[in-house]
């Protein structure tokens, strides 16, 4: 009994040794993108973000989160809400980010074809 005690807290600590640590945006943006191979349809939000990790990247006067912004929007009787992740930065443009599209809290499709192909 005592062991399992001592390893869900064990377990617990170390999933919020996660939540909001600091990075740099280059180790965000590299985390992400290997991230974000896990994330797959049908896992719930949660899921989602555990996988993808509550951590943040200083910027020059700023920090950027992760997700990186959060959207909704109706599809006719539908909601939606959409994670955005920082996936990929080329030198001198804007980052790229991979849309999460989530439906009543649960993986629907990623990526701006699957975003696109909802909006329609």
């Amino acid at each position: 009994m005592k062991r399992s005690i001592a390893a869900a807290a064990l377990i617990t600590l170390s999933s919020l040794a996660y939540a909001g640590q600091t990075v740099s945006l280059q180790e965000l943006i590299a985390g992400n993108a290997q991230r974000i191979q896990q994330v797959k349809t049908g896992m719930d939000r949660a899921a989602v973000i555990q996988v993808m990790k509550d951590y943040e990247a200083r910027i020059p006067g700023s920090t950027v989160g992760n997700p990186y912004k959060t959207k909704t929007f109706q599809q006719g009787s539908a909601s939606y809400e959409v994670l955005y992740y920082i996936t990929e930065q080329k030198a001198g443009q804007d980052a790229l980010t991979t849309p999460v599209i989530f439906k009543g809290g649960v993986v629907v499709g990623m990526g701006l074809d699957a975003l696109r192909a909802i909006k329609q």
